[in-house]
């Protein structure tokens, strides 16, 4: 039977026609009960993306001309979202392939290297890399990001009534959930504070406290918020500093160099990670991701900024030509001195770190939009596309087409992709697959 369960067969490259199936591997809605289950329920995290934090480029790029160079094909009318006629199942043969009973949600999860995992609305399976079965499953928030932090996923959200001031950690090595953090009674709102955890960065997760003054302030009842950063290993806090009165932490991000980037209602600031002291505010929010020397920012609808890391002034914009109707994408800082550009029309372009000097483009099959988060591994670039359009893996150096994957199931979700660095997990609505990153 094949993948899309017409009774065809898979037609794989690395078979040269033969007829083929991916282990398949189904989840199973009366196995036994997660070994965490909290039963709480928390408020979305306000994170406006994930941010890929990568590299540590220092480059100069060259405003893209009017007249865009040549592409290896026309892009398609559809994009993600869009409806499309079920596709061939084609490319590399998955390790394995695993099927929920949930809808996939791993665009929740705030870091792209991670162990195979399958996220739903209120679940998180941890799955075993070589076969695919269910190792064991955590009972999550329904609604937030789940953030990386050492050998921990943190559940981001946790605001419910009955614990409005918890945040939970699940160690994906031993498969305990007994990492917990409570704001203190000494921090703004004590007990009954709203907490919220925005990233970490191995060491330290760096959090959002909400609160009320108390009874013997002169002004009782007032909110006040503060900045947290909590050892992962004493879950103490390392530093705590007040938050200006009326100022709400919107996003805040680690970024290279041991800084914190924070994103308020109405300015954006540069944080010294190891006290919470700001290095910069510059008037005006949104941001995208950021490497060593830039922070990229999106300009109006549809251009990109380079903001310098050392004082936050705009060092260069980058904007499409008059005419034309594409418009920039979050970038990728990529490792060996390259940055990639992703434009909606499906155009991938590789940037030279020293000179900024374009090193290669390649128009993929596909259109895109904010949804999807390439990533880089083993020395390539892997973009996820509309369900009908698949997972294309390019080489990061050259540019060329390694392998593309479509497994010819119908969806409506953009591919969400993470790795571990040997198989890259590619998944979207109903399913996941294991695709080692150098099957072709």
């Amino acid at each position: 039977m094949s993948a899309d369960g017409s009774g065809g067969s898979w037609r794989f490259d690395d078979e040269e026609g033969a007829a083929g199936e991916p282990m398949e591997v189904l989840a199973d809605p009366a196995s036994s009960p997660p070994v965490s289950r909290f039963g709480l329920t928390r408020r979305q995290l306000l994170f406006g993306g994930a941010v890929a934090l990568t590299g540590g480029a220092a480059w100069a790029v060259n405003r893209r001309s009017a007249s865009p160079p040549a592409r290896s094909a026309a892009p398609p009318s559809g994009g993600p979202g869009s409806a499309a006629p079920r596709a061939a199942p084609s490319g590399p043969k998955p390790r394995w392939t695993y099927r929920g009973t949930g809808r996939l949600q791993n665009s929740r999860m705030g870091s792209l290297t991670l162990p195979p995992l399958y996220l739903t609305d209120a679940d998180l399976a941890q799955l075993d890399p070589a076969s695919g079965s269910a190792l064991r499953h955590f009972s999550v928030s329904t609604a937030g990001q789940l953030l990386a932090g050492g050998s921990r996923l943190f559940d981001a959200g946790a605001d419910s009534d009955q614990e409005p001031g918890r945040i939970i950690g699940y160690d994906l090595d031993t498969g305990a959930s007994d990492w917990q953090y409570a704001a203190p009674a000494g921090t703004p709102g004590g007990p009954q504070a709203q907490l919220r955890a925005f990233d970490s960065d191995g060491t330290a997760l760096y959090c959002r406290n909400d609160g009320f003054v108390g009874p013997g302030s002169n002004d009782p009842g007032r909110a006040e918020s503060a900045l947290i950063a909590v050892s992962l290993a004493t879950r103490q806090p390392i530093w705590q500093v007040p938050v200006e009165h009326n100022e709400l932490i919107i996003r805040l991000a680690v970024v290279p160099g041991g800084r914190l980037l924070m994103e308020g209602t109405s300015s954006t600031s540069l944080l010294d990670a190891r006290d919470g002291r700001r290095l910069w505010t510059i008037g005006g929010t949104g941001w995208w991701n950021a490497d060593q020397q830039w922070i990229y920012a999106p300009d109006n609808s549809s251009g990109l900024r380079l903001l310098s890391m050392a004082d936050g002034s705009v060092h260069r914009t980058l904007s499409p030509g008059p005419g034309d109707s594409w418009r920039y994408l979050a970038p990728l800082p990529g490792d060996n001195g390259r940055l990639f550009l992703f434009n909606d029309d499906g155009l991938v372009t590789a940037l030279d770190s020293g000179d900024g000097a374009t090193r290669w483009t390649y128009q993929l099959p596909f259109r895109l939009d904010y949804r999807s988060r390439p990533l880089q591994a083993g020395g390539l670039l892997l973009v996820p596309g509309p369900t009908d359009g698949g997972v294309v893996a390019l080489d990061a150096a050259a540019g060329t087409k390694r392998w593309a994957f479509q497994d010819g199931e119908a969806g409506v979700d953009v591919w969400s992709l993470s790795t571990d660095g040997r198989y890259c997990y590619a998944g979207h609505d109903l399913v996941l697959h294991a695709i080692d990153l150098h099957a072709a």
